[in-house]
């Protein structure tokens, strides 16, 4: 029997608490101010993500929020991963503002905000990445290995999201 359970809840890491706490302390420094903001930005588009997994029905899914793996080779972390009797679920939560292209063929990621244009690791790539790391790791445990449904979930809903080709 499956219950909709939630393996490490949405909270602010360590990290981040450390970083508030020096902007508490009146550290101004810009470097400190960035971070603090990327990792909130983060943090809040996941806590946005577990309203609506809170939707699944009970006793369907298993649900490991911030996952942190060894497939042998490196460690490789996982936003989210819901496992069901079927198949397994990653999800990759991106907390962006502005625009985003996305260019399959080339593989490339851009935001533009402010009239400015930003390169970023492509996340599909990324998702693509991490489902052959989930799967490497499932073998090397000898665990069946279920179809796995990488998927990338823009948590902001104000941003506008861009394709090429379509």
């Amino acid at each position: 029997m499956w219950i909709l359970l939630y393996v490490n809840p949405v909270k602010k890491d360590l990290k981040v608490r450390k970083l508030e706490a020096l902007l508490k302390r009146g550290d101004k420094h810009s470097s400190i101010k960035k971070d603090v903001s990327i990792y909130l930005r983060g943090y809040k588009g996941e806590k946005q993500l577990t309203y609506y997994l809170d939707f699944i029905p009970e006793k369907e899914c298993f649900i490991i929020h911030n996952l942190r793996l060894y497939d042998g080779k490196s460690y490789f972390q996982i936003d989210y991963l819901l496992l069901t009797h079927c198949f397994f679920i990653i999800i990759d939560c991106k907390n962006y503002l502005g625009t985003l292209l996305f260019d399959t063929t080339l593989n490339q990621f851009t935001r533009i905000r402010n009239n400015q244009e930003e390169g970023y690791l492509d996340p599909i790539s990324q998702m693509k990445r991490l489902k052959r790391q989930l799967e490497s790791f499932l073998q090397k445990r000898h665990f069946p290995i279920p179809p796995i449904k990488p998927i990338v979930i823009i948590s902001k809903p104000s941003t506008i999201i861009k394709a090429i080709p379509r």
